[in-house]
């Protein structure tokens, strides 16, 4: 298999966690615990086994939906176990070796965050800052039009005038998103990095997102390089 041209930046809303584990019998909190593992297993696998079968990167930046500002509206027992298993999964991230030359970044309202989550999230950014290999961005308690107006009240506060709004989002060296996957069904964006999808290709896949493959991920980046033309209005 060729590909004529890879996305530079790849988006994923890993949807159906709590259904995947009803569906098998499971607690919530273990369709949680395993879709924490999805991502995991997505950025630093599933990266190496297509740099290995294909001698290129799949992409350069991944951008994942982990927990939306709605969502912080849930059950204080079901955030508890989140914010549990975020905790664990950014502690490992810093002190396993696979983990090493992917920075990570984290956007969205971290105030509404334990402090314990808080400080996981601000050492694992200064862990890997200098990485260069990967960029991987991270959306808890995130809305792309919180985040835009927040940019723009933001930003007209600033005293420099060389900034501009986009230099106060989340994420401001992010590259447009090129190529954006939502598992479960469900074709919708609910609000995901609004201010960098416009010209994103869409795949919404039918699986639940434990159920989501790497040859379904191959599969997806074959239609996008070599079957879909991206024209950008010209």
């Amino acid at each position: 298999m060729k590909f004529e041209k890879l996305p530079e930046h790849v988006a994923i809303t890993l949807d159906g966690n709590r259904r995947w584990a009803l569906s098998h019998g499971l607690e919530k909190k273990e369709g949680i615990y395993h879709g924490i593992q999805k991502t995991e297993e997505i950025m630093y696998d599933w990266t190496r086994r297509f740099e290995k079968e294909f001698g290129v990167k799949p992409f350069k930046e991944l951008t994942i939906h982990a927990l939306t500002l709605n969502n912080m509206e849930r059950p204080k027992e079901e955030l508890r176990t989140i914010t549990e298993g975020f905790i664990k999964a950014f502690g490992e991230a810093r002190k396993n070796k696979k983990y090493e030359n992917v920075c990570v970044n984290f956007g969205g309202r971290r105030n509404l965050l334990s402090k314990k989550l808080q400080e996981e999230m601000r050492l694992l950014e200064k862990h890997s800052e200098n990485y260069t290999d990967y960029n991987f961005n991270v959306c808890i308690a995130y809305d792309g039009t919180d985040e835009i107006n927040r940019a723009i009240i933001t930003s007209k506060f600033d005293l420099e005038d060389e900034k501009k709004p986009q230099d106060f989002m989340f994420f401001p060296r992010a590259r447009p998103i090129d190529l954006y996957i939502r598992t479960s069904g469900e074709k919708r964006l609910s609000g995901f990095m609004l201010y960098y999808i416009g010209y994103a290709e869409l795949f919404f896949l039918d699986c639940l997102a434990e159920d989501f493959t790497y040859d379904q991920f191959v599969e997806v980046l074959d239609e996008y390089s070599n079957k879909r033309q991206r024209r950008f209005g010209k």
